[in-house]
């Protein structure tokens, strides 16, 4: 440890202030390696500036190439910006309480502090006719120097309230974020207990569904055959709804997001047909389903306070459907419920839009209008592509 504090200056050996100074840093230069550490008070002070400020830089840089520990204080700008200009240096100023006249003795980071000579001299008890007359010895590129620190520091402030806030918010949003796991968990549990509820009350009537539609397919012979089939069928799903359990812990509202059972895709109810009906908007697309096929209510960030029902009428839905964004895996169940609405809404063709892209929602459409036989044939649009025309027989 090399440590340089206070005037060492010796009258019997007429030795200077700045003598004195030198001679010990020279002893600490002769005898300091990497494992020391050095602390400096105002470094070369107390000599002519320009050549204390080469010394004290020269020194600085010497004491860094054989990696010392080195501490400086200075009131040398020169050294300062010196100091701001090098990698292996980092600037720190002392915070000065200007209404006490004492420094607060905390260290602030890359910005330099201001001088307060005339002020520590006034708190002192120099005379006041003095420090006025030095207060105007200053030249405009000091003053204009000071206020920059002063601007620079206020901003700092600024900066560390903001700070500040944003750790306070950031408290706030993991305590939102553990709430919400522990809601998210809560719904899986009611996601889970609703699903098994709904398959344990249904099984035998599924079952027995299962069988009445492989009958009736083996029967179809005509176009009317497979509308009355359908309407079989869809009598089978009201029976189904209505033995079903209907979740009361979920209280739907029109423009609530949910997760669809058998779907992916979550939809957004748009509009509440009966009480056991709705419609739900599925990427691009409007289908009806049962309200008990919604599992979960999906937080979303949008506002749906002013959400209104985007279909009033039962016979406005449009018999064109949009499966861009679709995962494959949901496109069949969206798809044979969109062609049985046509079908029994005696629609006479309908269009898919099923976009380019890798052409895997294309082939997938394809490929199940290739086993509906109430198909009569399908094309693609003349005019637009990414869209298969459909008609019926």
């Amino acid at each position: 440890f090399f440590v340089h504090i206070g005037d060492e200056q010796d009258l019997d050996k007429s030795e200077s202030s700045f003598s004195s100074h030198i001679s010990n840093i020279i002893f600490t230069i002769d005898n300091c390696d990497e494992n020391s550490l050095i602390l400096i008070d105002e470094i070369v002070s107390s000599t002519d500036p320009d050549e204390g400020l080469a010394l004290a830089c020269a020194i600085t840089n010497y004491l860094n190439n054989i990696k010392c520990k080195t501490i400086i204080t200075t009131h040398i700008k020169g050294l300062v910006e010196y100091g701001n200009r090098q990698a292996w240096s980092k600037n720190y100023s002392v915070l000065f309480d200007l209404k006490k006249n004492i420094p607060t003795y905390k260290l602030i980071e890359g910005i330099e502090s201001n001088s307060f000579a005339i002020a520590t001299s006034r708190n002192l008890g120099l005379k006041e006719k003095i420090i006025l007359e030095a207060e105007k010895n200053l030249d405009n590129d000091y003053l204009q120097y000071r206020s920059l620190i002063e601007e620079l520091n206020i901003e700092r402030k600024k900066l560390n309230k903001i700070q500040s806030d944003l750790k306070e918010k950031e408290k706030l949003l993991v305590k939102k974020q553990a709430l919400l796991e522990n809601e998210i968990e809560k719904l899986k549990s009611e996601k889970e207990q609703i699903i098994e509820e709904h398959i344990s009350d249904q099984k035998n009537e599924l079952s027995k569904f299962k069988k009445e539609i492989k009958s009736l397919k083996q029967s179809i012979n005509s176009t009317q055959e497979i509308k009355d089939t359908k309407k079989i069928i869809r009598s089978y799903e009201k029976k189904i709804q209505s033995d079903a359990k209907i979740n009361k812990s979920i209280n739907l509202k029109i423009g609530d997001l949910v997760k669809l059972e058998g779907i992916s895709s979550p939809g957004r109810l748009i509009q509440l047909k009966s009480k056991k009906i709705g419609r739900f908007s599925i990427g691009n697309s409007v289908l009806e389903l049962p309200i008990n096929k919604a599992l979960t209510i999906i937080e979303d960030k949008r506002n749906n306070e002013n959400f209104t029902s985007l279909i009033t009428e039962s016979n406005n839905l449009s018999y064109e459907l949009d499966l861009r964004g679709f995962s494959v895996i949901d496109i069949k169940d969206v798809l044979e419920k969109f062609l049985d609405n046509s079908l029994l809404n005696n629609e006479k063709s309908c269009q898919i839009y099923h976009g380019i892209g890798s052409r895997s929602v294309e082939i997938e459409v394809h490929r199940i209008l290739k086993e509906i036989n109430f198909i009569k044939n399908y094309s693609s649009h003349k005019d637009r592509k990414g869209v298969t025309v459909i008609n019926f027989k």
